[in-house]
């Protein structure tokens, strides 16, 4: 039996959708029920442990997440919030149990122009960010000496039928409805994107091989706000583009995200363009 944790969220339901078609499976949610997900707070000690008594689970592929975007807690709460779901989920497995997390790029140095490979020095501005970099140390730890963990580290997830509030479909949203995008500071800087659709079949293909370790993956390694926009002109007819003049504070980050070590095992296409193509055509009125 596999658990899905987060499985209303945007990358949570992406994985129980592909996943429910070939395993059996339990979706986990926090924020939302429904017929199918489980409704139980990962923080509640005493409801995890009854939750995980008498059920046979093989595989946790943990997805849920306090985002601060999204939440109304201080950083403080959030950094235990999502530190306390590892733990307590830890608390009622053995390390026999494969552990699929997903993390995320926020935790690398990401002000510079480098290639960040899964060794790229870190450099947590946040308690959020604090927080991914801590679950994957008590992860390490647990799973110490076996095979049986894969950590995989995204960035900036979108998928193609359920809008969220990511600079990608922000800019596609503002093309839709005002035909025009606005960016600020120069336009280079740079952003990493993962289709959340992909990643989800990556997950079954890197199980199905028992694939361990430490491994980044997004789809669209590197991408300017620039070259963004210009993207989603070729497919959106008279699309305005206009530089604001106005700062922006993240203009010096020009990294790009290194999968060639995910790249060994599994091929990732590039889709960015054809989806940003599908999207508008979901969107138009």
């Amino acid at each position: 039996m596999i658990l899905i944790t987060g499985a209303s969220g945007i990358v949570g339901e992406a994985i129980y959708n592909k996943f429910a078609g070939f395993y059996s499976v339990i979706g986990l949610a926090h924020s939302k029920t429904n017929k199918v997900l489980l409704n139980i707070d990962l923080t509640d000690a005493d409801a995890v442990k009854i939750f995980f008594k008498n059920r046979n689970i093989d595989t946790v592929i943990h997805c849920a997440c306090e985002i601060p975007s999204r939440s109304k807690l201080q950083d403080a709460e959030i950094y235990k919030r999502n530190l306390y779901m590892v733990l307590n989920i830890l608390e009622n497995i053995k390390n026999n149990v494969r552990f699929v997390n997903i993390g995320g790029t926020v935790i690398y140095q990401l002000r510079a122009n480098a290639s960040l490979t899964e060794n790229a020095a870190l450099s947590c501005q946040t308690f959020y960010h604090l927080s991914k970099k801590h679950i994957e140390e008590l992860l390490h730890l647990f799973y110490k000496g076996t095979k049986n963990l894969l950590n995989v580290r995204i960035s900036s997830p979108y998928s193609l039928n359920r809008e969220n509030d990511s600079i990608f479909y922000k800019f596609i949203i503002n093309a839709v409805l005002n035909n025009k995008i606005q960016l600020w500071g120069s336009g280079n800087r740079t952003q990493a994107f993962t289709n959340t659709e992909t990643l989800a079949l990556s997950m079954k293909e890197l199980l199905d091989m028992h694939i361990s370790g430490d491994f980044n993956f997004v789809t669209t390694p590197s991408v300017s706000m620039l070259e963004l926009a210009k993207k989603i002109k070729e497919h959106k007819k008279g699309l305005k583009i206009e530089m604001t003049g106005k700062e922006d504070p993240e203009d010096n980050c020009r990294t790009t995200i290194d999968i060639s070590k995910v790249s060994k095992f599994i091929t990732i296409k590039d889709t960015l363009s054809n989806d940003i193509k599908k999207i508008l055509n979901r969107l138009k009125p």
